[in-house]
């Protein structure tokens, strides 16, 4: 599925609270919820030390993912837009970076990888990008960082 599919199919389960303000104010507010639900499984399994479970993660990340592409579609933009723009500013910003490899998961059979990205930049909304990295279900691969 393209990024622009996504925004098109997820536009329809979207609700109208009857204005732009309120509709704003829905996503911004339901966002923040969800990437509130992905830090909690996170702090659970880094700070109490309870199994990660991927398919929860999974599914708030996948909540992150529409609230985010709600409040994009709100103020008229593309999805696809968004991340091709956002792409090219990151590779002119760490210029240094872009030319090293990627991690590998080399003699680690059977492990997961899982990336996953939410950027925003948007101007209206104090919205900063986090950034997870989810590696393999064992406790001692996983990192996470937010900026």
């Amino acid at each position: 599925m393209t990024p622009n599919k996504y925004q098109e199919l997820a536009k329809r389960t979207a609700p109208d609270y009857g204005s732009y303000k309120e509709n704003s104010s829905y996503y911004y507010i339901g966002l923040n919820g969800e990437a509130g639900e992905v830090g909690e499984i996170l702090k659970r399994h880094l700070y109490r030390g309870e199994p990660l479970d991927f398919e929860h993660l999974k599914d708030e990340l996948g909540d992150v993912l529409w609230y985010l592409t709600m409040l994009i579609d709100q103020y008229g933009f593309k999805l696809e837009d968004i991340m091709e723009e956002n792409i090219n500013k990151l590779a002119n910003r760490y210029k240094d970076r872009s030319q090293l490899p990627l991690p590998t998961l080399a003699g680690m059979e059977g492990a997961w990888t899982v990336r996953f990205e939410v950027i925003s930049w948007l101007h209206l909304v104090s919205i900063w990008y986090s950034v997870i990295y989810v590696t393999t279900p064992t406790d001692d691969a996983l990192v996470c960082c937010s900026v």
